[in-house]
């Protein structure tokens, strides 16, 4: 990805519930391409409070 010029985006939704060594958090330290996000949904139930 990183010699095509792509970005690649981690969502790690269940991030609170995995070992926090299988983190791709580690990652953004090693590539300038990463991106590591967390959903708000699952961690903080904000879904609950932006429903439609």
């Amino acid at each position: 990805a990183q010699s095509m010029d792509v970005c690649v985006v981690v969502d790690e939704a269940y991030g609170d519930f995995m070992e926090k060594s299988n983190s791709a958090i580690n990652l953004i330290n090693k590539f300038d391409n990463v991106f590591v996000v967390r959903s708000l949904s699952k961690g903080w139930l904000l879904s609950r409070w932006l429903k439609v």
